[in-house]
């Protein structure tokens, strides 16, 4: 049971990652901007001094290693189940 759930996690990540690929630049930038927005409330209601602020490369740079994070992980545990 366990080869087959890392299995299908891990192909499932294979196409969200594969989707969120063939999205056209206009919606993958509106899709960040919200995540930014919502971030940058998330940290200004957070932070008691300097407000701190994020940008939209660095969104997008971290929602890159989250998802190429997760893929690796999902296959490393999809080999180790496999033996």
């Amino acid at each position: 049971m366990k080869k087959i759930s890392f299995f299908a996690l891990t192909l499932l990540l294979i196409c969200f990652i594969w989707h969120n690929s063939l999205v056209d630049a206009p919606h993958s930038t509106a899709v960040s901007r919200q995540v930014l927005a919502f971030l940058n409330r998330a940290l200004a209601m957070l932070t008691i001094s300097q407000p701190l602020a994020l940008t939209e490369h660095l969104v997008r740079k971290a929602a890159h290693f989250t998802e190429f994070y997760f893929l690796g992980s999902a296959l490393f545990s999809t080999f180790y189940a496999f033996g």
